[in-house]
């Protein structure tokens, strides 16, 4: 079909359209806040025009009015298996329902309505050394998504949005229970101490990590516990309390807490890390989406939780690589 039949089809299902330039700016080519903050939408016969001819635009879909869009980047895809059971158990077949669309850059959208949806917000996200990015977002009220069927050039990468399951004339309703589910195994994954939240987050403010209790001392010299992330394995402070690898890929391991089997429950050096990040509950003394060092894993397994007499004991050891 031509973009024009596309958008049409979008529109009568009840859809909010903007069109979007094909600069790969994914920006929207005309003004629209202001009907979207009157609770309508662009008329079609407004924005008719910038879907046809040599070069018409992407086809971006407000969210808002009961619609919400789950965002799934590319760069979680590694994990996407793991979130995808984490939902299935808690949840069974509420996936098979939510409208699928795959992004250029490999990740996933999830189309649902819900009777009650929130503003746009990150659920989980990463450190890179660009900054904080996210992994897994929410898009909401006024938050703008490329329909599959777009022209190619939408996205910077010049390749298309493909629809992988679902039709999107016909987005599926769930519960607020269901919608919650999907959102708190995705704050599960979550690699930074806070998420930022909110339509207008920015994406590139620097990582706040959490203050050191143990650093480098006023001589100059490395403290114990920062020798010790330097030079220790992770087998070697997981294996003796229980924990048992579940699996390697792409640097990261995959560890399943003690007493259960045939699934993981933390990761270790996910995005090249080297902490431990925990998404389960019942993990004692890790707790759910929060991340380690070896010190804090090694003296929360060792000393429980007590730091001084970690690094105590281990200022009488001798680490070598």
């Amino acid at each position: 079909m031509d973009n024009l039949t596309i958008a049409k089809a979008y529109y009568d299902a009840g859809l909010s359209l903007v069109p979007l330039r094909t600069d790969g700016s994914k920006a929207p080519a005309c003004k629209w806040i202001d009907y979207t903050e009157a609770g309508g939408r662009l008329p079609f016969s407004f924005i008719a025009r910038y879907f046809i001819g040599s070069n018409p635009s992407g086809i971006g879909i407000v969210c808002g009015r009961g619609l919400e869009v789950l965002d799934i980047e590319g760069r979680f895809m590694a994990l996407y298996p793991a979130w995808l059971k984490m939902v299935e158990v808690k949840a069974p077949g509420l996936l098979a329902r939510p409208v699928i669309v795959g992004t250029p850059k490999g990740g996933r959208h999830l189309l649902y309505r819900c009777e009650e949806i929130a503003g746009s917000q990150i659920l989980a996200a990463t450190m890179t050394f660009d900054g904080v990015r996210p992994l897994i977002e929410t898009k909401g009220d006024r938050g703008i998504v490329v329909a599959a069927g777009s022209p190619a050039a939408t996205h910077p990468l010049n390749k298309p949005y493909e629809l992988l399951q679902g039709n999107p004339t016909a987005i599926p309703l769930i519960t607020q229970e269901e919608r919650a589910v999907l959102l708190n195994v995705s704050r599960q994954f979550n690699l930074v101490e806070k998420p930022q939240t909110g339509p207008k987050a920015d994406k590139r403010q620097p990582f706040a990590a959490p203050r050191q209790k143990v650093g480098v001392s006023t001589s100059g010299c490395l403290r114990p516990g920062d020798r010790f992330n330097q030079l220790a394995d992770w087998e070697d402070i997981l294996e003796p309390m229980g924990w048992t690898k579940a699996g390697q890929s792409r640097g990261i391991t995959y560890w399943t807490k003690p007493g259960s089997k045939g699934e993981h429950h933390a990761t270790t050096n996910y995005g090249g890390s080297d902490r431990l990040y925990c998404f389960s509950t019942g993990a004692d003394p890790f707790e759910a989406g929060q991340s380690y060092s070896k010190f804090a894993a090694y003296t929360l397994l060792n000393h429980a939780g007590d730091y001084r007499k970690a690094a105590s004991e281990l200022a009488n050891h001798t680490f070598s690589i």
